[in-house]
């Protein structure tokens, strides 16, 4: 049940990201 939450989370950061802009998101991920 902990990881739906989790998935939840995730999912819910990602929208946040793509609106404000992908680049930045894969600026981190890559540092």
């Amino acid at each position: 049940m902990v990881k739906v939450a989790v998935i939840g989370i995730i999912a819910a950061f990602l929208a946040m990201v793509v609106k404000k802009g992908q680049q930045e998101f894969a600026m981190l991920i890559i540092l």
